[in-house]
C-alpha cells in the first residue's frame, strides 16, 4: 500500500470504490506506519463494503488480514511480502483487489488451477504446490475474517474444493548424499573471501544442525536456549512452529563453535547465499557435482537416522517416520542391495535341497 509523508507523519493511500482514500497513520516510525496502514484499509473496507453495504470484504481486505497474521506471530521480515505475492496472483485471476468475496463462486475457484498452470515463470510452469499455497491463503484469510464477525458465511462449501496435487519432486533439487572427507574438502577449499565472511562456520552449522536453508535464514540468537546439565550439549536450538516448515517445533543440540556462530552472526543468516562459493569450493576439491545447504542436511539426518530413526525424525521435523527413511536409505543402499543379492541367490537355489557337494569316488564331500 503507497505511503507517503505529510511533515512528519505517514499517510496511507488507496483506491476504494473509484475513490482515492487518503488516511493519516499518525505515526512516525515507517514500520509502524505500514501496519496501522493495513489496519486502517480493512476497517475502512469492512465498514463501507465495496458497495456500500456493511458486510463487503474485498480480496484486498484479505491481503491485509493475512499479512498482519504473520506480523503478529513476529515471522520473519520477507514472510510479508510473501503472502503479499500470493494474493496479488488470487486477485490477477479472480477480478481484481476490489472484488467481493461473497460473490467468488465454486467454479471459479476449480478453474483457478488451470488458469495458473497456463502461465511460466522463468520458463517452468506453475508449480502444483505454489497452486495449493496460493488458494490456501485465501482459505486461510477468509476464515480470519469470519472469526473476525467480518463476514457471516462463506461464499461457497470449502470442503468442495477439489484437490490440488502436488508435482513430483525435482531430481535436480534433491540432496546428494556425500562422505563427511567430501564435505571436509570443500569447506576447506573455500576462498579467503568466503572464510572471511564466515561462510564456512555458517555451513558447519547447518551441517551439524540438519536445518533446512529457510530456517537458517530465518534462525536467530533467540532460538538458543540452555541444555539440560548433563546432556552434553552446549545449548539447544529450538526451531519453533512459526520457523519450521511442517509447522512442526523441534529441539536440535547445538556444540559450543555453533552456538557462537548464531550470537556472532545470526541477524545475518537471511541474506547469505553461498551458491557461487560453494560452486568454486567444489570444483577446487575435484567434486563430481556441487555441494549444497540441501546435501548437508541430508548428511546430518542420514548419520542420524543409522543411529536412532526415531530421533532422527524428530530433529528433522518430520511428520512422517517414512520421510526419515529416505535418509535412512541413502546411508545404508549398499548393505540393502547387497542382501538383496544374497536372498535372490538362495531363490534360485530354492528347489535344490542345498548347495551342491562335490562328490569324489562316488561318495558326497
Amino acid at each position: 500500500m503507497p505511503l507517503y509523508r505529510r511533515g512528519e507523519i505517514w499517510w496511507a493511500q488507496f483506491k476504494h470504490q473509484g475513490q482515492r482514500i487518503r488516511l493519516s497513520t499518525g505515526e512516525r516510525d515507517l514500520a509502524a506506519a505500514k501496519q496501522e496502514a493495513r489496519r486502517l484499509r480493512v476497517q475502512h473496507e469492512s465498514e463501507a463494503g465495496p458497495g456500500g453495504r456493511q458486510q463487503g470484504v474485498t480480496l484486498a481486505v484479505l491481503e491485509q488480514l493475512d499479512v498482519e497474521r504473520v506480523e503478529r506471530k513476529g515471522m520473519d521480515a520477507g514472510r510479508p511480502k510473501t503472502i503479499e505475492n500470493l494474493h496479488r496472483n488470487l486477485q490477477r485471476h479472480l477480478g481484481g483487489e476490489h472484488r467481493d468475496i461473497v460473490t467468488l463462486t465454486l467454479p471459479e475457484l476449480d478453474d483457478y488451477e488451470g488458469l495458473r498452470r497456463a502461465e511460466t515463470h522463468r520458463g517452468r510452469p506453475t508449480s502444483g504446490q505454489t497452486i495449493r499455497r496460493e488458494r490456501g491463503a485465501l482459505i486461510r484469510s477468509m476464515r480470519i475474517a469470519k472469526r473476525r464477525g467480518l463476514i457471516d458465511r462463506y461464499p461457497f462449501d470449502l470442503e468442495d474444493l477439489d484437490t490440488i496435487e502436488s508435482d513430483p519432486k525435482d531430481t535436480r533439487q534433491a540432496g546428494k548424499l556425500w562422505s563427511a572427507r567430501q564435505i571436509d574438502g570443500v569447506l576447506d577449499a573455500l576462498s579467503d573471501k568466503a572464510k572471511t565472511a564466515g561462510y564456512d562456520r555458517m555451513l558447519r552449522l547447518i551441517q551439524r544442525t540438519g536445518m533446512r536453508f529457510e530456517e537458517f535464514h530465518r534462525c536467530s540468537g533467540r532460538w538458543v536456549k540452555p541444555a539440560p546439565r548433563g546432556s552434553g550439549a552446549a545449548s539447544l536450538l529450538i526451531i519453533d512452529e512459526i520457523g519450521a516448515k511442517t509447522r512442526t517445533a523441534r529441539t536440535v543440540p547445538l556444540l559450543a563453535e555453533d552456538v557462537a556462530t548464531i550470537r556472532a552472526m545470526g541477524g545475518t543468516f537471511g541474506r547469505k547465499k553461498f551458491n557461487h562459493a560453494l560452486e568454486l569450493a567444489s570444483a577446487r576439491a575435484g567434486l563430481q557435482g556441487v555441494l549444497t545447504p540441501r546435501d548437508l542436511r541430508k548428511w546430518y539426518l542420514s548419520a542420524a537416522a543409522v543411529a536412532d530413526p526415531l530421533a532422527a525424525q524428530r530433529l528433522g521435523g518430520h511428520s512422517n517416520i517414512a520421510t526419515t527413511g529416505l535418509y535412512l536409505g541413502a546411508e545404508i543402499g549398499r548393505a540393502i542391495k547387497a542382501g538383496l543379492g544374497a536372498a535372490r541367490s538362495a531363490t534360485t537355489r530354492g528347489h535344490t535341497k542345498g548347495p551342491q557337494r562335490k562328490r569324489v569316488g562316488g561318495k558326497a564331500q
